[in-house]
């Protein structure tokens, strides 16, 4: 299963893709088949995490592609990510996906 392509996209069920928000959940597969980011016959589904917090916020502010990031076989991102994260009470956070596939994590002085 190594040097494939890995997507992570927005899921609403688990089992497809959906342009939603990262909130309302996420899956994880290997794409080898069709469409870049699409959940294609063939592709397997290798996890999936639920909805997060109503409370918290997320919105893809200068990702590529608002709804899924895709790693090249090599491990690289295809194209830049990040998304910022807001949850009440807290300063916004700025999850930076680089293209080397690496990710960091930014605190910025605003509050939620």
């Amino acid at each position: 299963m190594r040097a494939q392509r890995v997507t992570v996209c927005t899921s609403t069920d688990g089992a497809t893709c959906a342009n939603d928000s990262w909130n309302n959940g996420r899956l994880v597969f290997i794409d080898n088949n069709g469409a870049v980011g699409d959940v294609d016959v063939g592709d397997l589904i290798l996890s999936t995490t639920p909805a997060l917090d109503p409370s918290i916020e997320t919105d893809p502010d200068g990702a590529a592609d608002a709804f899924f990031l895709s790693f090249t076989p090599t491990g690289r991102l295809a194209a830049l990510g990040r998304i910022e994260v807001c949850s009440p009470g807290h300063e916004r956070r700025v999850v930076n996906i680089h293209r080397s596939g690496a990710a960091s994590l930014d605190r910025e002085a605003v509050a939620c």
